[in-house]
């Protein structure tokens, strides 16, 4: 292949660069591709599996990857075409060029990842996306879209200046990257062109890549088979799959098999916390009467596709991961499949086989939205059945539970004891309730900010002068009282507000008087939810979308019975 001077110099400076990155690799040591996933530095290192630690550890201790703010790594989420090209750029070094901060239309001259996609286009890595009508100028692109394993592929073989043949006419535009890359042994295995790459996907690719360019590709490989060995060597054989009639399902899986860490619970609408792993969305009952049924695809559709629901993990009866669905175009905007290896789940003839999906969430960082519908519309199954070799496919017919995204949840409880003694007087406690958040964002704040509390009474007790107050700081403000209700409304962000660290309690005092008897009772409560559709007996907001309902049925929560 012929070179220009142009093509030599982005060779001769590509190495250059890359040497201060990978001198310490090349020169003092060889890179350690044998580290395990619980030697890694993130926090959610539970869940790297071991083929992705092998070079993970590497890619880390080079800089390579830094994690996110919150010390996970997300293995199992996407990641956008900003964020993978500010990955990959960390491969040549500290590089002091001040690139142009103006390249593509449709990025800003001030977000945190334009000097290094101007870089990278002026480096020839990336171009945009081309479209026909739009000079190329003009061509955009579109940082906030996930990448595909093809736009991956091509940005690596750009960024090692890899010689790649012309398009043939009539094949997609990525068959010369593809080959470019797949002649040099890297490429990975069961990943289509157009599928989303996950973070795990991305640090494997990455690292061959790397591997390559030290001479160390033959170590990496050998690290990867050994650590997939290791993962699969031991078989239980009480979940391996026969090849004789069966009246178990079965799984093909290790001891080591990966269990679901969350607690199982039906599906119920509420709120999906951006940037986590969901509650449970889905749950699907499979039953074949005629023959054992091999699963060859687990498909998962939303009822409204949104970029809010990154992927879905999908777990069988018995708590077992069974592996993750990504967004499969091919099939429709928000459709995901989870494609399963031979063999590996057979469904047992006329034996039913349960099987549920949680929602890998979009994180704040990375543009996730508050206020987002999501629900799904069908979980499928399609597969070869064992004796026949007839194709099957079974889809659910009901309706599931809706949910939303927010960017953080609110969660209420009893701040007091369940029950204690009536002192009628004034100034007298009558409930007390704490209030807690979760969000993957310690930078989100959820604040409370109307609350209609039930007053459940005796007729005998008089209640008055109510005032909610915040012990530890002391603020407080009035709230009204009717026969049957005390409202506090426009509570005051300094009162209200919530952070992820630090439940807060907030306690009611009132003027509480017994008119006649020598029993009374006295209880606060917080009755209704309400729903999507439907305002509740709380308002609060997550700094972006105000939410008038709470998960779970009536009532929310029931405060101190006092009684004389």
């Amino acid at each position: 292949m012929q070179y220009n001077d142009y093509s030599l110099l982005r060779i001769i400076t590509g190495i250059t660069a890359l040497s201060l990155v990978l001198s310490p690799f090349t020169i003092v040591r060889a890179a350690d591709y044998d580290l395990e996933p619980h030697e890694l530095p993130y926090t959610d290192r539970a869940s790297i599996d071991m083929q992705t630690a092998a070079g993970l550890g590497v890619l880390t201790e080079a800089g390579i990857f830094r994690g996110n703010d919150d010390g996970t790594f997300r293995p199992e989420s996407y990641l956008n075409r900003a964020e993978f090209v500010t990955i990959i750029l960390r491969l040549l070094g500290d590089d002091t060029t001040a690139p142009a901060t103006r390249c593509f239309p449709d990025v800003a001259e001030n977000v945190w990842y334009t000097e290094d996609v101007c870089h990278a286009k002026e480096l020839g890595i990336i171009r945009g996306n081309a479209d026909p009508n739009l000079m190329e100028s003009q061509w955009r692109f579109e940082p906030n879209r996930a990448t595909n394993y093809a736009e991956a592929v091509k940005m690596l073989v750009e960024l090692y200046t890899f010689p790649v043949q012309g398009e043939v006419e009539g094949s997609d535009w990525f068959v010369p990257y593809m080959n470019a890359a797949n002649e040099r042994g890297l490429g990975l295995r069961g990943i289509r062109p157009a599928d989303l790459i996950t973070r795990a996907e991305m640090s494997r690719l990455t690292a061959r890549f790397y591997a390559h360019s030290t001479g160390e590709l033959d170590a990496l490989i050998e690290a990867e088979m050994r650590n997939e060995e290791s993962t699969s060597s031991s078989v239980s054989s009480t979940s391996s799959v026969s090849s004789t009639p069966t009246n178990t399902s079965s799984v093909s899986s290790s001891t080591n098999a990966t269990k679901d860490p969350l607690p199982w619970s039906a599906a119920i609408s509420g709120f999906l916390a951006a940037g986590n792993t969901s509650q449970i969305l889905a749950q699907a009952d499979v039953f074949l009467e005629q023959e054992p049924l091999m699963v060859d695809v687990i498909v998962i559709a939303l009822d409204t596709p949104t970029v809010e629901v990154e992927g879905f993990l999908v777990y069988d009866e018995n708590a077992t991961l069974l592996g993750r669905a990504g967004h499969d175009l091919s099939r429709g905007n928000g459709v995901y499949t989870l494609h399963m290896r031979n063999d590996e789940l057979t469904i047992a003839k006329a034996k039913e086989f349960t099987f549920y999906v949680r929602a890998i969430l979009r994180s704040v960082d990375r543009g996730a939205q508050s206020g987002v519908p999501v629900e799904v519309e069908s979980l499928s199954v399609e597969g070869t059945g064992e004796w026949s070799t007839r194709t099957y496919a079974r889809s659910t017919t009901e309706t599931f539970p809706s949910f939303m995204t927010a960017h953080g949840t609110l969660m209420i409880e009893n701040g007091g004891v369940s029950s204690a003694v009536l002192v009628p007087g004034t100034n007298i406690e009558i409930g007390a309730f704490r209030f807690s958040m979760q969000a993957e964002d310690s930078q989100t704040d959820v604040q409370v900010e109307d609350i209609t509390f039930t007053l459940n009474r005796t007729s005998n007790v008089v209640v008055s002068d109510v005032i909610m107050r915040h012990p530890e700081s002391g603020a407080e403000m009035p709230c009204s009282v009717t026969s049957i209700t005390i409202e506090c409304t426009n509570i005051t962000a300094g009162l209200s507000t919530l952070d992820a660290d630090t439940p807060r309690t907030f306690k009611l005092y009132a003027n509480v008087q017994v008119t006649t008897g020598n029993s009374a009772t006295l209880s606060l409560s917080i009755s209704d939810p309400g729903n999507s559709t439907s305002a509740g007996d709380v308002t609060w907001t997550d700094g972006e979308t105000t939410f008038q309902w709470l998960p779970g049925g009536q009532p929310v929560v029931t405060g101190t019975t006092y009684s004389l």
